[in-house]
This record gives structure tokens, sequence and C-alpha cells, in this order.
């Protein structure tokens, strides 16, 4: 049977992180709750009524006019890729169903994330909700940690779906802007990973080489770009020259602005500052793309990732396949982009503070208490960085470290648990 693409690959996604998710005393990974999910967001899109109440998110007319109508929308756990490509491999006595993923034991703590599918009669919109199974969870009772969203619908859709993940989950969402420290970085660990100095048949894994793309918005705003392109044969040159120079130019960079990430990097620093006088460590330039290989990855939070070539098995070696260097790539990349999404301002925040509150024997706080609901704005502020898109949520002097004594109430709202332990 021919294996399906994974979600993660050959779609340009609009990335978003996130705050951990709240959704009380039922578990947000289990199959029921997350039909449960599906059903009411298709309801909402669909503007369906509930009880006479007409229930519809707000999406132009002419926003998915070209989509048709709404068929079908499900949650489905996505698992690795391994998991991926089990689910579609016939078993000993018979095939397995590719709807059916307990069938190949996706369990929760393993499990990436959600893929969310919207099928529209046209066409198909989908979302993933992203985790790492390897990494500690947020672990306070009734949260999931989701830092990362990837998304791909027309922006009405899109705004759509968001609203309903905040209000739902009591979750803040932010844009993620990709910066040029981790785009330098995710290229210098493709390289890495590849070795083309000990691996020289791994040249063609990195495609028509590594194309850079420099913006210089607050020195030169009318100078739009520089696209620097590095040809695939001379990368490992780069790389060589690269590790003799890079602790000396490491040295004379700005060390706020790590853009200067390994040896390739700064191979490239001392060129373009030889033959164009400038470099990229410079706080005034801006790495706005990165494309190298299977990634690539813009600035401004635009994803796009291709499929690593797998390791040539038969059928006798299946169970002892090991993963490829391009596969072993791709998984360094996930890992070092949901920690990207995690490291943001607003997630460490509210991580910290629950923590906290944990460590005291107090009542674990909400996403909402701590960035900020609407019955606490008079006592927040939010402050926008110059360098993040996160939005850092800043108390005054007499609230910068104290919590509201009760929850506002989007906390009771999504707690139907202590709702009926009430009445």
């Amino acid at each position: 049977m021919d294996v399906p693409t994974y979600p993660l690959y050959n779609s340009t996604f609009t990335t978003y992180r996130a705050s951990p998710f709240y959704h009380g005393a039922s578990e947000l990974l289990d199959d029921e709750n997350l039909k449960a999910h599906a059903r009411k967001l298709r309801d909402l899109l669909k503007g369906d009524s509930l009880r006479g109440v007409q229930v519809e998110l707000s999406v132009p007319d002419d926003a998915l006019s070209k989509s048709g109508s709404l068929e079908e929308c499900t949650w489905d756990l996505l698992g690795d890729e391994a998991a991926w490509k089990a689910q579609y491999r016939p078993g000993d006595d018979s095939e397995l169903d590719r709807t059916d993923l307990s069938a190949i034991n996706v369990l929760a703590e393993s499990v990436r994330g959600i893929h969310v599918q919207l099928r529209y009669e046209r066409t198909t919109h989908s979302a993933l909700l992203l985790r790492d199974p390897a990494a500690d969870d947020f672990g306070i009772s009734g949260f999931t940690s989701i830092p990362l969203i990837m998304i791909r619908m027309p922006v009405a859709l899109r705004e759509a779906f968001l609203n309903f993940l905040s209000t739902t989950f009591d979750a803040r969402i932010s844009p993620m802007k990709l910066r040029s420290p981790f785009l330098t970085s995710s290229v210098e660990s493709l390289l890495r990973r590849l070795d083309l100095k000990a691996h020289p048949e791994n040249i063609d894994m990195i495609g028509n080489g590594v194309q850079l793309q420099l913006s210089f918005p607050s020195a030169a705003p009318a100078l739009k770009n520089l696209d620097i392109t590095i040809a695939k044969d001379d990368v490992q040159g780069f790389v060589s020259r690269g590790q003799s120079l890079l602790s000396s130019v490491r040295s004379q960079a700005n060390e706020t602005r790590p853009t200067i990430a390994g040896p390739f990097t700064a191979a490239l620093s001392v060129y373009l500052n030889e033959h164009l006088a400038l470099s990229i460590s410079n706080p005034a330039i801006v790495v706005a793309k990165a494309i190298c290989g299977p990634l690539a990855l813009s600035g401004d939070g635009k994803i796009k990732l291709f499929p690593p070539r797998p390791t040539p098995v038969s059928d006798d070696s299946i169970s002892t396949i090991e993963p490829s260097t391009s596969e072993l790539a791709m998984h360094d990349f996930y890992v070092a982009l949901l920690r990207e999404a995690d490291s943001g301002t607003l997630c460490t925040s509210v991580k910290a503070r629950v923590l906290s509150e944990k460590g005291n024997g107090k009542r674990a706080v909400t996403s909402a208490e701590a960035s900020g609901a609407s019955s606490e704005k008079k006592r927040f502020k939010s402050v926008e960085r110059d360098d993040e898109d996160d939005v850092v949520m800043v108390g005054t002097k007499e609230r910068h470290t104290s919590v509201p004594a009760e929850p506002p109430p989007p906390y009771e709202m999504h707690d139907f648990a202590s709702r009926r332990a009430v009445h």
C-alpha cells in the first residue's frame, strides 16, 4: 500500500506559539474528547444552532467560496513518523484500518500532537497541535503543554480556528516569528548531521545548496533584501574553513544575537565582510529566509518541510530498520522547533507561575489568570518586545508576584466537573 505523506511535510504552515491548554478533569489526548472537540468546531463553522441559539464563528462568506461547504471535521492523534508508516503497513493477518490509530498503540505519552482536518467539498484545510513526547510535560493536572501550532488555512478560517482554541482551552496564542539565530542554527544542525566531509554521498540531500535572504529593516529600509546562494559543491568548503574561524568570529560577534551558530555561518560572515563589508552578526541585519535541503524557513513564521530520504529496507529487515541520516536531521529540527516555541516569554512565564503555585501548595492558576483575563485587565498591562512578537504580561509592583484569590469566570466555564460539583 502507498503510504501517504506525513502531515508535517509538503505543506506551507504558519506557526504560532501557545500557552498550556487547560481542559479540566477530562484528558485532552483522549479519542472520545477529541471527537467531541471536532463536533463542536464543526458545528461552529457550519453555523448550526444549539438549543435555539445560533452558534457560528465569524468567517466571511467569500473566504471559503472556492472550498465549498464543510463536509467533515476530524481531530486525530498524531504519532511519530514510524507510527504513521506502521498505520499503513499490512499486518500478519489483515491490513490495518487507516483511521484506527489505536491499532498501532499510539499512546498519549508518546503522541506528537493532534492532527486537525477540515474537509470541504473541493479542498482540505489542516492544523497541527504539536508537543515533544520526550520532554517533560507541564506537570499540572488539567493542563497539557501544546507549545506549537502549525496551520494551513485561509486567513479568515485561521483566525476563527485560533479563536476557538483560545476560548475552548483558555489559552493565549500568539504568532511565532522565527528569529535569525534559529534560522542559522537550523542550517548548521542539518549540515552537522549530514557531515559532508565524512559522507560526501550526502551532498544531494542539501538540494541546490544553502540559500539565505538578508533584510535590513532599520539600517536600509529602501533595500528590500539581499539573496545569497552557496552552491552545494561549495558548502563543505565553507564548513571546513569556518571550523578554524569559528572561535575568533564569535568573539567579535554580537553575543546578544548569536546569528553565527557554527562553522558554515562563521565562514559566510567572513566572506561577506571581505567582499561586501557586512557581517550577518550585525544587529541591523536580519536573516529573513533560510533554505537548505528539506528545510524552507521564513522569519515571518512560514515553514515548509520536505520528506527526508528513508533508509532502503527489504521485507525481512523491516523490524530492524535504523533511521537514516536525513530522518535524524529532521527529528533534530522538530525538537529544536518545539523548544523555540516553548522558550517564548509567554509560555515560560505561565509555566513558572503555575509551577510556583504548585510548589507552595496553592491552587494552580489558569493561563487566563497568568496572561490577563478580562476580569484582571486593570491589574495587568501588556508590553510588546522589539526583538520578538511575544506578549509579555507584567504586573504592577503590588501584584507582580501574587495571583488573584479566586479564578475569573473563564476558569469555571471550562471546568465542567467543578461546575457539576457546585450545583
